[in-house]
């Protein structure tokens, strides 16, 4: 009898630790699936509508996003999967007012196919410093940040932009020149920057893909208890 529980425990333990390793390797499984479904998420999730300008300032500029120098304000915008380039007075700092021209891109790598412009930077810049800043000569430049496009790769952070241009368009090997910006006084001009430049609808997506992920990380771990 003291032998066949003995040999009767024995096979219980041996069928709790199979169960166990069971579930861990299904547990494993699940973490796994859970970092390539979210990669993906944030992949398709984050894509995000741009202009590559190569003929004014080589950078990608979101679309969307009002920009200006001192002599135009400038913005692009997609239209049934086209991107054009919408042209106002220098004065109109929003876009929003009278269009002075209107042109297809059609020498410029640019991407329309997603319902959301790209999180970037801005760098203001103004004539004087302090108080003898001239509000009237204020520009505003932005960049597509935190994404490579075509080579170009531009970054902010504690007041800092860079821009970084690579020889290769994945952005792979080496940075064959940089453009920095610092927020302050710089010699006779004044500049700002604004990191946190996004489109609403970017942020409401990348939220979309963390929720999904959530909640699917949530349901896979239950079902392994």
């Amino acid at each position: 009898i003291i032998m066949i529980i003995i040999f009767k425990y024995k096979k219980l333990a041996e069928t709790e630790s199979y169960n166990q390793r069971a579930k861990m390797k299904t547990m494993w499984f699940n973490l796994l699936a859970i970092s390539v479904i979210h990669t993906f998420l944030l992949y398709t999730c984050s894509a995000c509508n741009y202009v590559n300008e190569v003929s004014i300032t080589t950078r990608p500029i979101p679309v969307g996003v009002c920009y200006y120098s001192w002599y135009e304000a400038y913005t692009y915008r997609c239209e049934d999967g086209v991107a054009y380039i919408y042209k106002y007075t220098s004065d109109d700092r929003s876009c929003s007012g009278s269009v002075t021209s209107r042109e297809q891109v059609t020498s410029q790598l640019y991407n329309c196919a997603d319902s959301a412009s790209c999180p970037y930077l801005a760098v203001y810049e103004y004539w004087g410093c302090g108080a003898d800043k001239d509000v009237s000569t204020k520009t505003k430049q932005v960049t597509v940040r935190d994404m490579c496009i075509n080579g170009v790769l531009a970054t902010c952070s504690d007041g800092t932009a860079q821009v970084f241009y690579y020889d290769n368009a994945d952005c792979s090997g080496t940075v064959s020149s940089t453009d920095t910006s610092s927020a302050g006084c710089s010699g006779s001009a004044e500049i700002e920057v604004d990191c946190e430049g996004v489109d609403g609808a970017t942020n409401a997506m990348q939220q979309v893909a963390n929720a999904i992920t959530f909640a699917m990380a949530a349901w896979m771990m239950v079902s392994v208890i």
